[in-house]
């Protein structure tokens, strides 16, 4: 993806929304042929800040279900869940000089919006894997060419309408890629993955611990890779 607003611009994306345009979140924001499942977010001074999934409106009146709301904020016709890169203060502010661009690349930090204050309401995530010891994080599968992948308080009997959105992977006991999963079939965006029909048996390779309310679900995901090249990320402990 475009790291920076004039890249972005260049390879077709559109602005639709200014820095604050919706208080409850931040950023310059843009999307590719009118596609909200897929929207980067810039700082003001054009570089990447975030990135967010979106669910219209119009999709459905299931999902987002009233339980992931948040994480998902209401921002017009449409339903967001967003992850920023950067800490959200200084993206409407400050932002990121260019030096700072160069020496953090995409960025410094994880950070999911929980809540409808973006200052405030946000969960990092740990960039070292052991720093997940003692949370509520799950470890998961590993999978070649992803990672480890770890899952929020994940159970067999977790609801899906409370199934966190987001899971975090790792090589080598470092943050190299991370990823949306939804419990909805958003046919209406050329960027989602679906998977094949047997949801409860691929599952099974991704999480120890499947939830009963997978089975019969429909369920979509997308995967960001925070390294240059994913297919070396073979599952080196």
């Amino acid at each position: 993806m475009p790291r920076t607003e004039s890249d972005a611009t260049d390879e077709g994306f559109v602005k639709f929304s200014d820095c604050l345009d919706n208080n409850e979140l931040r950023g310059n924001r843009y999307m590719d042929d009118g596609d909200v499942f897929l929207i980067l977010i810039y700082d003001v001074n054009g570089y990447i800040a975030g990135i967010q999934a979106g669910f219209p409106k119009s999709f459905s009146s299931t999902y987002p279900p009233d339980t992931l709301k948040p994480p998902f904020i209401d921002d017009g016709d449409k339903w967001v869940v967003t992850i920023y890169f950067v800490d959200p203060s200084i993206i409407c502010t400050t932002g990121r000089t260019q030096q700072e661009f160069n020496s953090d690349g995409t960025g410094t930090n994880l950070y999911i919006q929980t809540g409808t204050n973006p200052e405030t309401d946000y969960m990092i995530i740990p960039r070292d894997e052991k720093d997940l010891d003692g949370t509520l994080w799950n470890k998961g599968g590993c999978f070649p060419v992803m990672g480890v992948h770890y899952w929020y308080n994940n159970s067999r009997e977790i609801p899906c309408d409370e199934f966190l959105p987001v899971f975090p992977m790792y090589n080598g006991g470092k943050l190299n890629a991370f990823g949306w999963v939804f419990f909805a079939k958003p046919d209406f965006s050329k960027w989602a993955e679906f998977p094949p029909t047997q949801i409860e048996l691929l599952l099974k390779v991704f999480l120890k611990q499947v939830p009963r309310c997978a089975k019969g679900s429909d369920l979509s995901s997308l995967h960001m890779y925070l390294t240059k090249d994913p297919f070396k990320d073979m599952c080196v402990a």
